[in-house]
């Protein structure tokens, strides 16, 4: 027989976990920092912390500032915020109206970036950069307010190394390393836009190789005071970037030398010494500090043929220096 009264409806109730803000967890760079007119952002994990209710806001010393959120399903939420005024503030974050772990958090809001603010020093050195060697420009921040400095530099085929440390006063290294020769271009942006000058263009050059010069003319050749023409050309064609060097020294010590580059090919050096009297010279050519090959050259100038047919009897020399192309281009 039925109990009097039924059916009966009854509602059943299951156990929830516990509201427990210590549970909650905040992450992200905008419980850290944020840059005026920029979006900044952070993550809430509340799903170790029960069913409670999430609250964010900011409050600065002259100004509030509004946080947003958005669930994103299964106790995860992220919050953004637009400041609009650089300074100082608390973000709160509570759960259920208790604090999460951590809050307040102390945001530091800067400057909007002004990349146009950037200078940069040294950048001189980009003109002579070589492949292999690294290089090191100054990128100074101090008026540009906050943001993130970044770059890169593209060559030919592949990526240059770069490395951009902090010097602790407003200013960063920025350490270039190209491996290849060839068109380069070099990136540098602020808080993502390009600082002045940038995107920079330069041509990485190879190595110097002082063995890939070539010195020729009768100024490297044993001569006769009377007619002796102390003229000789340098070509440097092949050997890198590089400085030429060349000292000439005599019977009483050094004298100057002149150099002019050939109008017809720019890696041509030619140079004039102007001997004074008879005796030994000694003409060093150098390529970035190293001797090209027949460096350092003894020339003779004597006062007769027959000194000079003695000398040429004990001190030989490479007669061919007197016929390679180019030697009636040597410039007075």
């Amino acid at each position: 027989m039925p109990i009097p009264g039924s059916p009966f409806s009854a509602v059943a109730q299951f156990p929830q976990d516990p509201v427990d803000s210590r549970k909650v967890h905040c992450t992200g760079k905008g419980i850290i920092s944020g840059r005026v007119d920029e979006e900044s952002s952070f993550s809430i994990n509340g799903s170790e912390g029960g069913p409670g209710i999430l609250k964010c806001w900011m409050t600065g010393s002259s100004s509030d500032i509004n946080v947003v959120t958005e669930s994103l399903g299964n106790g995860m939420y992220k919050a953004v915020y637009m400041p609009t005024v650089a300074g100082t503030y608390l973000l709160h974050v509570t759960w259920s109206g208790d604090k999460v772990m951590g809050s307040p958090f102390s945001v530091k809001v800067g400057e909007k970036a002004r990349a146009q603010a950037v200078t940069t020093k040294h950048t001189e050195l980009l003109r002579t950069l070589i492949a292999g060697q690294r290089s090191r420009l100054v990128i100074d921040v101090k008026e540009a307010g906050t943001g993130e400095l970044i770059s890169r530099c593209v060559g030919p085929t592949t990526y240059a190394e770069v490395h951009i440390g902090d010097n602790q006063d407003g200013t960063y290294s920025l350490l270039i390393n190209p491996t290849e020769v060839g068109r380069h271009t070099l990136e540098i942006k602020f808080g993502q836009e390009h600082i002045q000058g940038s995107p920079f263009i330069f041509h990485v050059n190879q190595p110097p190789d002082a063995s890939k010069v070539h010195c020729f003319g009768s100024g490297l050749v044993h001569g006769i005071m009377s007619n002796f023409d102390g003229r000789f050309n340098c070509d440097t064609r092949g050997a890198g970037a590089g400085q030429l060097k060349i000292r000439v020294h005599g019977p009483k010590g050094s004298f100057n030398v002149k150099l002019t580059r050939s109008v017809e090919n720019d890696r041509l050096i030619n140079v004039k010494y102007n001997p004074t009297q008879t005796g030994e010279y000694k003409v060093s050519v150098q390529w970035s500090d190293v001797h090209v090959p027949g460096s350092p050259f003894r020339v003779w100038i004597v006062k007769d043929q027959d000194h000079l047919n003695t000398v040429n009897s004990k001190h030989p020399q490479d007669l061919r220096r007197l016929s390679e192309p180019n030697i009636n281009a040597i410039n007075a």
